[in-house]
């Protein structure tokens, strides 16, 4: 059991399949919260599909390890389904922390925290990668595809597919 709750957050997202659509924005929440003692942090979220309605994402995120690679597990409703997929990288600055002390708060500690963090993977010839950051009272989330060479019709490299805003409700 972590000390320090979950916390509730409000907001949009937008969503966009191809590179070339305009973004579809709805209603979005997210509730954060710390898990198996501040270990690792999870992220809940709802958003809205402009064709199929409301849509849901479960994201662990880890703290980094000795080398600062973080991993996570993803699971995402319309992104992802019916796989868990697990992607890993890097915090963006700071310092490895490997300890989530019972007295730090384990959300203000994480690596989300500043300039965030992004963690990728690759499956057969795509890649996808997750950026989440807690900064100035907004909790961000980017979600990217990245388009292999050799597809027809489409620009190789990544593009944003989400991108969702909250501020907290619970404060």
């Amino acid at each position: 059991m972590s000390l320090f709750p979950a916390t509730d957050w409000s907001g949009t997202c937008g969503f966009r399949l191809l590179p070339g659509d305009d973004f579809s924005s709805g209603p979005s929440s997210a509730r954060l919260t710390p898990v198996a003692g501040g270990v690792a942090l999870a992220l809940d979220y709802t958003w809205t599909h402009p064709e199929q309605g409301e849509q849901a994402g479960h994201l662990v995120i880890g703290r980094p390890d000795d080398d600062g690679r973080v991993t996570a597990s993803f699971a995402d409703s319309f992104h992802q389904a019916p796989e868990i997929r697990v992607l890993d990288g890097t915090a963006a600055g700071g310092e490895p922390t490997t300890e989530a002390p019972a007295a730090v708060d384990p959300v203000a500690s994480h690596p989300i925290t500043g300039e965030g963090l992004a963690v990728s993977i690759d499956y057969s010839g795509w890649g996808w990668t997750v950026a989440v950051r807690l900064q100035g009272g907004t909790l961000a989330m980017v979600m990217q595809n990245v388009v292999p060479e050799g597809v027809p019709g489409a620009e190789p490299g990544p593009y944003d597919v989400m991108r969702a805003a909250w501020t907290r409700t619970d404060a």
